[in-house]
C-alpha cells in the first residue's frame, strides 16, 4: 500500500518596526521592479513620504506630527502596498505556497517522508533567507506545521 504525505506550515508576517522608512524605499524599489513608473510612481512615493498625522477626539486636535515613514492608517493603498511587499516571497520555494493578507502557508506532498521534511525545510530556509532581505518576520508563535497521512 502507497502512503502520501501532505505538510503544511501556517504562519503570520510581521513587517520588523526597526525602520518604517527603510521598508517604505524597500516598497518603493519593489514597485519599480514590478514596472511601475512614471506620474504613478511618484503618486505613491509621495504618498509614502512628506506627510503629518495628529489626533482629532472630541473638541481636541493634537499637534501635527511629521513622518516620513508607514502607510497611512485605514488607507485603500495600505493593503496593496503590503501585498506588493511579501509579494515575491515564493520566489525560490518549491512548494505551493498561498497569501492572504498577513497569512502565509506553505503545502508540500510526497510519498517519501524524509523527502517531504527535506523540501520543507530547504523551502523554510528560503523563507528565513527572504525575510531577513526584507527585514519581515514570521510570527513563531502562530506558525504551525502539520503532517496528514493516509
Amino acid at each position: 500500500m502507497l502512503v502520501e504525505y501532505l505538510a503544511d506550515t501556517f504562519s503570520e508576517l510581521n513587517i520588523m518596526n526597526q525602520s518604517l522608512q527603510e521598508s517604505n524605499i524597500m516598497t518603493l524599489f519593489k514597485l519599480h521592479q514590478l514596472g511601475v513608473t512614471g506620474s504613478v510612481y511618484n503618486l505613491l512615493q509621495s504618498c509614502l513620504s512628506g506627510r503629518s498625522q495628529f489626533v482629532h477626539l472630541g473638541d481636541f486636535c493634537s499637534d501635527h506630527l511629521h513622518t516620513n515613514s508607514g502607510v497611512p492608517q485605514g488607507s485603500v493603498l495600505g493593503p496593496l502596498l503590503f501585498l506588493v511587499y511579501v509579494n515575491d516571497i515564493g520566489t525560490n520555494i518549491k512548494s505551493s505556497i498561498s497569501l492572504f493578507a498577513d497569512d502565509t502557508i506553505l503545502l508540500c506532498s510526497s510519498k517519501n517522508p524524509s523527502a517531504l521534511h527535506t523540501m520543507l525545510s530547504n523551502d523554510l530556509r528560503q523563507s528565513e533567507m527572504w525575510s531577513d532581505l526584507w527585514s519581515v518576520t514570521f510570527n513563531a508563535s502562530k506558525t504551525k506545521v502539520f503532517t496528514i497521512y493516509k
